[in-house]
């Protein structure tokens, strides 16, 4: 069983990584950079053995790109799949880039929208049901000033993961593994 995780290059990307290559799973890391997802995965491997690491380089502005991923994954045994690609800006709204505010659009709303309902599509033909973890870590972002957004994560962490049996996105419900909220703080080492 995989656990894919796009971002992977950096920061929250990174830590999960690093957890979930500690608790077991074979990863796919997805990023722009390829020489950082190489440095990651040759650091993983040497501490875990027995781990499968695969990089997929990808620019999930484009949606071609986004489709590429997708076609990849659909010949992988997935069962978690993190989804935190993205990026954001600061300023005033009238004087900020609106060629990268149209990138941060692409990358944090049409690219988690696209990639969680290929996968979801997939995983359903695959198992009938739909079974795993999707954690659409960038749709949060947006939406929260910084300062709130940490108190909010920590919140949602201390919800009983251990009690649901599914986690609701869009309508849609999906069985999720039952991760415990302290790993998951383990995991962005934010505690």
């Amino acid at each position: 069983m995989y656990a894919v995780i796009t971002g992977a290059s950096s920061g929250i990307g990174e830590q999960f990584a690093k957890r979930l290559a500690k608790e077991g799973y074979d990863l796919i890391l997805v990023a722009r950079r390829r020489e950082r997802l190489t440095a990651l995965s040759d650091k993983l491997k040497a501490t875990h053995k027995e781990l499968e690491c695969d990089i997929f380089t990808a620019d999930l502005m484009q949606l071609d790109e986004c489709q590429r991923l997708s076609d990849y994954l659909e010949e992988k045994d997935i069962e978690i799949f993190i989804n935190n690609a993205g990026y954001g800006d600061c300023g005033l709204f009238e004087e900020t880039d609106i060629a990268k505010e149209m990138g941060m659009i692409d990358v944090n709303v049409r690219a988690v929208h696209f990639l969680t309902k290929k996968l979801l599509r997939q995983m359903r033909v695959k198992w009938q049901a739909l079974r795993g973890l999707f954690l659409p870590v960038r749709t949060w972002l947006p939406i929260m000033p910084l300062r709130h957004m940490l108190r909010a994560f920590q919140g949602l962490l201390h919800v009983s993961f251990d009690r649901a049996t599914a986690m609701c996105m869009w309508g849609a419900c999906v069985r999720d593994r039952l991760i415990q909220s302290s790993m998951m703080w383990r995991m962005c080492d934010l505690r």
